[in-house]
């Protein structure tokens, strides 16, 4: 007996701090507590208070120990503090005494600021009922359902009402009737009546973010969450969220085809209690307080080393895939990508009222053996929120989404890749072996959302990511007499998103080669000796471009010298600072900075509208300002400066010189800045040609498949790539398939 006294008077302890603590919230919160029936309790505020410490020490053992007690006391409390100032409003004003009868639905806390994050491997049966937090990416939400958790049963025989509760949705029945002198055990449910309520319920599946990079080939953990009341509309495919709730189990119950007996299997799920998004859709309600959290101050101390470095545009450069001898420019380019551009949205530039992407795509093309795939795993891994996938591999609705079909009838909207790296970085390689797919990444590369209609689901995905891609040629030699379309089979409109086309081709010459065996063998070598904690080998980096004499001053300020030994940033590091400085700078553009941008453009502009190729758009010119604000994002700096602008200008005047020329060296302009077009020597451009004029002779613009095939022969065309010819002529838009084997000329 004495020991339930204390318990009693410890017990009311607790409740009068509570209402202690929640007076000043209800207070300038009451009005949306009532309408919305819950409040945020953010754990950080109490582990502060020291007057509540005092009387309640152990909160957060207590919280991870008996949540439910927990909970229960708070949503009490509040549930307490609310009528009381209801009634006490309701005698002055008599026609708010309606709102008392509302307030059957109870009042539920939501526990915010947890970082203890719990590791998906450590969900085990010993963590059954206790309150933990995971933090994952959302791939998989169902459609909501109302759940009924207490439900109103009427009596057959007399009629006596009663409520039964519902445990975990499951419908259960009274057992007889309650009422005097009555027995009876059949009983009608009343769904309309007010003693029967209902939630909305919502289940989505949580994965993982990284891994244990010990345990290879091992497909990523997941772990199902139930989401009640407003938490269904909190987060979508795609989204980083944190999620904190109480572990449960759920019973799967199987059959034994064998014995013909039933046995009962558990699935451990998480009831949520609270749920914020990190990354995605529902990013606003997160300060940035609250996610400056993720950076310890160590890390913290780590990224001013890194900015206080007196060439940090050099060294974040060389510290990118450092195995992968030279390409400092494709390497700079790649760099620009990871750090992106100025965010540009009506909610938060007043100066832009439309959405302006902020992410730069990037595809490197080239000879097989040349570090492409490397260098795309490198900018993965060092990317805050990075997917590499394959696109040999790859379906379009594993890129976007997709609609699964569930047991009962229920449909789950699944994430894809794009989705995934919301707001991050989508790394595909094997870029032309996916021509299927590429429709569909049309709209994501410059919308950056992802719409679908499918199995009655009309939706809209964000996906604001940034695309690397990387492919090899179709001949397994990069041509040069050829265009870069020719090359991969890719249609224009596709190459035109890309903000840099970088070329790499293997050219013998044997000073480069010399150099590149010894870094590499000099590679493996401290590789095998050196720590988990070293920082890579030094190494010497030259140009990859053929000629001495061609280097730009950029590429010359990007090299190391033979006897430098630069101090790499380890990919962990860089994947921090990186991260800090997406999220912190936001560089804007001078009047001077703008002026050499512009006049690049307007360059550009002339020298294209002497030829008869694919127009320079804006899109070069808005490629070149998130390339310039990404320049600025590397030194944490507010404003652009000119030397941005001519290190982006050289960058990309890197990346014209190789879709332009030939194969004899000389600028063809005929091509396209992104290498759509044609070349000129090319057996469809001549076909075009000859379809022109016979055009002109016939008087129709109309061909059949058979009078083409008579024209190439006549010709001497090659016969066995015709095909090949008429359908890159029609994803180029030279030719118009009107009918079955007919087509249209375009150039007339």
């Amino acid at each position: 007996m004495p020991q339930d006294c204390e318990d009693n008077g410890m017990f009311d302890k607790k409740l009068k701090v509570i209402e202690q603590y929640l007076s000043s919230y209800a207070s300038k919160n009451l009005h949306d507590v009532i309408k919305n029936r819950y409040f945020k309790v953010d754990v950080n505020t109490i582990i502060k208070d020291d007057s509540f410490l005092s009387v309640w020490p152990d909160f957060l053992k207590d919280l991870s120990d008996i949540p439910q007690t927990v909970i229960g006391l708070f949503g009490l409390t509040m549930d307490r503090i609310t009528r009381q100032n209801i009634l006490c409003s309701s005698e002055e004003c008599p026609e708010d005494r309606d709102t008392v009868s509302k307030l059957n639905k109870k009042i539920n806390p939501r526990f915010i600021g947890l970082r203890n994050f719990l590791h998906f491997q450590d969900l085990k049966s010993h963590k059954y009922g206790k309150f933990v937090t995971l933090m994952g990416t959302v791939v998989r939400v169902s459609d909501e359902k109302p759940m009924c958790t207490c439900m109103a049963f009427e009596c057959y025989k007399c009629g006596t009402i009663q409520t039964i509760h519902q445990e975990k949705g499951c419908f259960s029945t009274p057992g007889k009737c309650k009422g005097s002198n009555c027995y009876s055990t059949k009983h009608k449910p009343l769904l309309q009546s007010p003693n029967t309520l209902t939630i909305p319920w919502k289940t989505i599946r949580l994965q993982e973010l990284n891994g244990n990079e010990n345990e290879g080939g091992r497909v990523p953990r997941t772990v199902e969450s139930e989401l009640t009341n407003e938490l269904t509309e909190s987060c979508m495919p795609g989204d980083v969220v944190i999620i904190s709730g109480i572990i449960t189990v759920n019973n799967i119950t199987e059959r034994k085809p064998s014995f013909g007996k039933e046995t009962c299997a558990y699935v451990v799920q998480l009831s949520a209690n609270s749920v914020t998004c990190v990354k995605g859709k529902n990013t606003d309600c997160v300060d940035i307080a609250a996610e400056s959290l993720q950076f310890n101050p160590e890390d913290l101390t780590n990224i001013q080393k890194i900015h206080s470095e007196r060439n940090l545009f050099r060294l974040i450069v060389a510290s990118l895939c450092p195995r992968i001898y030279g390409h400092e420019l494709i390497k700079a380019g790649l760099v620009l990508c990871l750090f992106g551009g100025r965010v540009k949205s009506q909610s938060k530039d007043k100066d832009c009222d439309f959405f302006i992407r902020e992410n730069s795509h990037i595809l490197i093309v080239g000879d097989p053996g040349l570090g492409k795939s490397q260098m795309l795993l490198a900018s993965s891994s060092v990317s805050p929120r990075g997917v590499y996938v394959c696109g040999n591999s790859t379906t379009s609705s594993g890129l976007t989404a997709t609609i699964v079909k569930e047991g009962g009838g229920e449909s789950s909207l699944e994430a894809g890749a794009l989705v995934l790296s919301d707001q991050g970085h989508c790394c595909i390689d094997e870029f032309d072996k996916m021509s299927n797919q590429h429709a569909a990444l049309l709209e994501a590369m410059e919308q950056q959302t992802i719409s679908m209609a499918k199995s009655g689901v009309v939706c809209t995905l964000p996906a604001r990511a940034s695309i690397i891609a990387a492919a090899n040629p179709s001949g397994g030699h990069y041509n040069k007499a050829k265009t870069v379309s020719e090359n991969l089979k890719i249609n224009g409109s596709l190459l035109s998103r890309f903000d840099l086309v970088f070329i790499v081709q293997d050219i013998p010459d044997g000073e480069i080669d010399n150099k590149m065996t010894a870094h590499v063998m000099a590679y493996q070598k401290k590789k095998k000796h050196a720590n988990e904690n070293a920082s890579v080998s030094p190494f010497f980096l030259t140009s990859i471009l053929s000629g001495s004499a061609d280097r730009s001053s950029l590429l010359q300020k990007l090299q190391f010298g033979a006897h430098e030994k630069p101090n790499l940033i380890p990919p962990s590091l860089l994947q921090k600072y990186i991260s800090y400085a997406r999220k912190f700078s936001q560089p804007k553009l001078m009047p001077d900075v703008s002026k050499i941008l512009q006049e690049f453009y307007l360059e550009m502009r002339k020298q294209h509208k002497l030829s008869c190729s694919t127009p320079i758009t804006t899109r070069q010119l808005e490629s070149m300002i998130r390339l310039t604000e990404a320049r600025a994002k590397v030194e944490l700096r507010d404003y652009c400066t000119i030397s941005d602008a001519e290190n982006v200008i050289e960058i990309m005047k890197y990346s014209m010189q190789d879709t332009f020329s030939d194969e004899h060296g000389n600028i063809d302009f005929d091509r396209s800045i992104h290498g759509s077009g044609m070349s000129k020597s090319s057996q469809a451009k001549k076909f075009i040609q000859i379809l022109t004029k016979a055009a002109v002779v016939k008087g129709d613009d109309c061909f059949t498949t058979h009078e083409m095939c008579e024209l190439a022969k006549k010709s001497k065309l090659n016969a066995e790539a015709f095909l090949d010819i008429i359908d890159a002529l029609n994803n180029q838009g030279f030719l118009l398939k009107k009918g079955y084997q007919l087509y249209q000329i375009q150039t007339l």
